[in-house]
C-alpha cells in the first residue's frame, strides 16, 4: 500500500483525505473521501493482526535514492517482499553480509566491530554481485527485464545478524549506543559500496543511463558519501544505479542461525512439545542460537540469568524500534563515536 506525505499530514491533523483511482481500461475515475486518521488506525490494527497490508511511504522511497534527481526515472513498484523499489521490469539481485561475524572478542569488554574487514567484504560483494548480474543478464524471461537490467544494472547488498552483533558487543538494541554504532555501519556501507561501484565504472564503464551530475545532486548521495567518494563518482560515474537493499533475510538467516535483517531477536527461546516419543506430552525449550552460545560459554542454566542487553521483540519498547530504524535525534553529529558501550552485567 502506497502512503503519501499528504495522507500522513492529514493523519497528523485529523483531516479528511480524498482517495482516488483511475481504471486504465475505462478511464473511469473513482473517488472517496475518508477520515485519514481513522483509516490509518485501521491499517495499523489490521497489520498488527495479520501482517498485511504492507505500508510503503512512497514519497520517502522516491526522494531518498541515487536516482531521485533523475527526471526520466521513476519506480513502478517493489519486489514481492517489498525491500527493493524497482522500475518497470527491474531486476532483484540481492546479497547480505552477516554483521555478527565482524565482531572481534565477542562477549568480552574488549569486543569491537572490525570496520576494516567490513569494508574489504563490501568491496568484494559489490564486485561479486556485478559478476552475477552479468552472468544472468540474458536469462531474464522478458525483454523489458533484460533491457532494464542492462540499462540500470540494479544490485542490492544488504545485512543480517545485526541483533546478534549488538549482543556480542554488549549493547542493547534500541539504546543510544546501538543507534550511534548502526549509523556508523550504515554510512560506511553506503560510502564504501558507492565508491567500489565508481571504481568498477572506471574499469568497465558506467551503466548506460548513468548521469554523474544527477546522482551527485541527489540528497541521499550527498548525505551518505565522503568527499573522496564524491570525487570518484564525479569522475567515473557508477556501475550500478541501485546498490544497497536491506532485506528481511528470513530464509538465509535462519539457515545460518543468525538474527534476520535489522530486527531484534524474536525471543530467547521457543516452547516445543512432543506427544509421541514418550507416550505423553513433553515440553522443552529450543534456545535462539546466540542465546544458546552465550549460555554454554557462561554456564547458565536458565535464560532468566542473561544480561539485560539480550533484547528481544517480546520486551522491546516500540520507541526503541522506531529510534533504531530511523536514527532520529542522533544523526550525523554522533558519527565516529562508536566506542560507546552499555554497562555489562
Amino acid at each position: 500500500m502506497r502512503i503519501s506525505k499528504e495522507f500522513m499530514d492529514a493523519v497528523k491533523k485529523n483531516k479528511p483525505f480524498m482517495l482516488e483511482y483511475t481504471r486504465e481500461t475505462t478511464a473511469e475515475r473513482i473517488e472517496r473521501e475518508v477520515n485519514a486518521r481513522v483509516l490509518f488506525r485501521h491499517i495499523a490494527e489490521v497489520n498488527w493482526d495479520y501482517g498485511e497490508p504492507g505500508a510503503l511511504f512512497w514519497d520517502r522511497i522516491a526522494g531518498w535514492n541515487l536516482l531521485s534527481n533523475t527526471e526520466d526515472f521513476q519506480y513502478a513498484g517493489v519486489n514481492p517482499c517489498a525491500e527493493e523499489p524497482l522500475p518497470a521490469g527491474g531486476s532483484c539481485l540481492l546479497g547480505s553480509l552477516n554483521l555478527s561475524e565482524f565482531v572481534k572478542n565477542p562477549f568480552t569488554d574488549e569486543a569491537t566491530f572490525d570496520f576494516g574487514r567490513f569494508k574489504d567484504c563490501i568491496r568484494i560483494c559489490i564486485r561479486a554481485l556485478n559478476e552475477v548480474l552479468d552472468e544472468g543478464m540474458d536469462l531474464h524471461p522478458l525483454e523489458e527485464q533484460r533491457r532494464s537490467a542492462a540499462d540500470l544494472r540494479q544490485i542490492g547488498l544488504g545485512i543480517m545478524g545485526l541483533a546478534d552483533m549488538l549482543i556480542k558487543l554488549g549493547i542493547a538494541y534500541g539504546e543510544e549506543a546501538s543507534i550511534i554504532l548502526c549509523d556508523e555501519i550504515g554510512f560506511t556501507m553506503a560510502d564504501t559500496a558507492i565508491a567500489e561501484s565508481a571504481l568498477l565504472a572506471e574499469k568497465e564503464g558506467a551503466y548506460p543511463k548513468c548521469c554523474a551530475g544527477e546522482i551527485i545532486a541527489a540528497p541521499y548521495f550527498q548525505a551518505n558519501t565522503t568527499k573522496e567518494t564524491k570525487e570518484l563518482v564525479k569522475k567515473y560515474g557508477l556501475r550500478n544505479s541501485q546498490i544497497l537493499t536491506v532485506a528481511p533475510t528470513g530464509t538465509i538467516s535462519t539457515m545460518l542461525g543468525v538474527s534476520g535483517g535489522i530486527e531484534p531477536i524474536y525471543a530467547n527461546y521457543y516452547e516445543r512439545r512432543t506427544e509421541s516419543l514418550y507416550g505423553k506430552n513433553v515440553s522443552y525449550k529450543v534456545y535462539t542460537k546466540i542465546v544458546e552460545t552465550y549460555m554454554k560459554e557462561h554456564q547458565l542454566k536458565e535464560s532468566s540469568a542473561l544480561p539485560e542487553y539480550f533484547v528481544t521483540a517480546m520486551n522491546l519498547d516500540y520507541h526503541q524500534r522506531i529510534r533504531m530504524q530511523t536514527g532520529r535525534n542522533f544523526k550525523l553529529k554522533y558519527r565516529g563515536q562508536i566506542r560507546v558501550k552499555s554497562p555489562r552485567i
